[in-house]
Parts: structure tokens; sequence; C-alpha cells
């Protein structure tokens, strides 16, 4: 079963649709509307962690160059303090894609800029992270 939430905001009006799709012949659709003075926020980027090893296999985006990209933590060398992140490649403001070629590299704990969701599909080859996450990132830097 799939349940996706999806926030329409009207007039200070909050609109939540929640589509379920039980099999290919069933769809149940369950809408439901709150008066809310305005949208609550999403959670903020997590903190990073004391221990490296609890980044292990989680997202996050590391700052090369200058510009943020996300990533997946891959690997941890605790001795050198350092994250082996495999790092998305960017299309345009806050779009990103897997490039075939994996792009893997060594970064410091002092790269990261925050740890993320995983970053959510637009198109079947983009993604993007967060848009509220992703400003906060913009900001940071």
């Amino acid at each position: 079963m799939l349940c996706r939430p999806t926030y329409v905001r009207a007039n200070f009006i909050l609109i939540i649709i929640i589509v379920s799709v039980l099999c290919c012949r069933c769809i149940t659709v369950v809408n439901e509307v709150d008066e809310v003075d305005e949208l609550a926020p999403l959670p903020p980027c997590e903190s990073l962690p004391t221990a490296l090893s609890e980044l292990l296999l989680k997202f996050v985006v590391v700052k090369y160059d200058g510009h943020p990209y996300p990533g997946k933590v891959v690997d941890i060398d605790e001795q050198q303090g350092e994250l082996e992140i495999s790092c998305m490649h960017r299309v345009g403001q806050n779009r990103f894609f897997w490039p075939l070629r994996t792009d893997i590299c060594w970064y410091t704990r002092d790269d990261i800029l925050a740890v993320i969701p995983e970053p959510t599909n637009v198109t079947h080859r983009h993604c993007e992270v967060s848009p509220p996450i992703w400003r906060d990132i913009l900001e940071k830097l």
C-alpha cells in the first residue's frame, strides 16, 4: 500500500489529500480540510551526531568547491575522522541526479553541512532536497 500526503495551501486553509493505492483497480481518496493560520514548518535538518559511525548510510549535504551537494555516506574512517560519500551531480538550483559513474570522495566532518532526509524524485531521473531544508543549507554557506 502506498500512502503519500499532498499539502496544498490556499488563503489560510490547509487541504490535506491522502491517496492510498491498494491495487491497480482500487483507489481510495480521503479529503480532510483544516483551517490553520500558517503551514507547520518542516522539521529542521538533523544535527551532526557526535559519533561518525551514526552517519553511516545516511544522506548528507557536503560542501565541495564552495557548493552544496547531497550524497550518501558509504564508509567511515574513525581514525582519520573522515567520511566516504557518494555524491549526486547538480543540474540546476536544487536539482540533482545520481551519475552513471559513481562520484565517491572522502570528506572531513567540517565539510558536512547537514544530515537530511533522502532527496525526493521530481522526475524519473532528477531529485531535490526538501525546499525549506535546501534554503537553510544555502544560508549556512
